[in-house]
């Protein structure tokens, strides 16, 4: 129970954020870069569970001693096309497995393309920022078991608020409260309502604990939709951490993260827990 209040606080809490327009963020994700300039990222993620949230919220071990496992690797690129305006594309390759006591099914290739558009509303004294594109299939079979995708496109429409926080003087203990930044996002695919909380605090001007939440609830609901709320703590270490995060300066700039999060809570979804690895770069 009060699990479940937290996360209505939390989805209130996005909500409010992007209506009201107070501080909070992804990882760049309300930013954008002057033109000319790029942000590059490849990223790995290792997820894996042995039960899964039924129907009803309850979590229940998969039968027969069953495990799903998969290892996505993600390519990001946003380019400055205008002032205010990027551009944005990606691409995700999968390889899943299910085993049990009776059977092994194994799945890989490219799963889906993405291409949009970011336009960034305001810069003070929060950056504000639309963003809308399409996930598309590239070619995998829907026909195999584990799926890579639905093979279908799916439209996706973002908004994005991010604050990085005004310094402040240094205390007498030379301690400075200057390097939070929050994002939050809200975005509605074809299927879900997603929403997405990220702050994190620079204790040197290249180390950076970065806490994330994320979630996706199921709209319209569906009695077999898929709902989910997963956390994600991470460390980072960046050649120019706040050049990395706000997109500004000229300086090239190089980020290497490493995470580890759970899916606490859902339904019709898997109870897993997931390795993830990013480096990314500003150039």
């Amino acid at each position: 129970m009060r699990i479940k209040f937290l996360l209505n606080a939390v989805w209130v809490g996005v909500v409010a954020v992007l209506l009201l327009g107070t501080s909070a963020s992804v990882w760049a994700g309300a930013w954008t870069l002057d033109p000319g300039r790029w942000y590059s990222e490849v990223g790995t993620n290792f997820y894996w569970d042995d039960s899964s949230f039924d129907v009803n919220g309850n979590e229940r071990d998969t039968p027969f001693q069953g495990g799903y496992s998969e290892f996505a690797t993600k390519i990001y690129v946003e380019y400055g096309l205008k002032p205010r305006l990027n551009l944005i594309s990606s691409i995700n390759h999968k390889v899943v497995e299910y085993t049990d006591d009776y059977s092994k099914l194994t799945n890989s290739g490219i799963q889906d393309g993405m291409v949009a558009v970011k336009w960034r509303f305001t810069e003070q004294p929060v950056v504000f920022s639309g963003i809308v594109g399409t996930r598309f299939p590239l070619g995998y079979s829907t026909q195999r078991d584990p799926e890579l995708g639905s093979g279908e496109w799916n439209p996706e429409a973002r908004l994005s608020v991010g604050k990085t926080f005004v310094p402040m003087p240094p205390s007498e203990s030379g301690v400075s409260w200057s390097r939070f930044y929050a994002n939050a996002e809200l975005a509605k695919d074809k299927r879900s309502l997603l929403s997405t909380l990220e702050g994190g605090f620079f204790a040197t001007s290249w180390l950076m604990a970065k806490g994330l939440l994320s979630g996706a609830r199921d709209l319209p609901s569906q009695p077999d939709g898929q709902e989910y709320n997963k956390w994600n703590l991470s460390l980072n270490i960046a050649s120019d951490g706040t050049g990395l995060l706000t997109r500004q300066g000229e300086n090239k700039s190089f980020n290497l993260s490493l995470g580890y999060g759970q899916i606490f809570d859902g339904r019709s979804v898997g109870a897993g827990s997931e390795w993830t690895t990013s480096v990314s770069m500003g150039f």
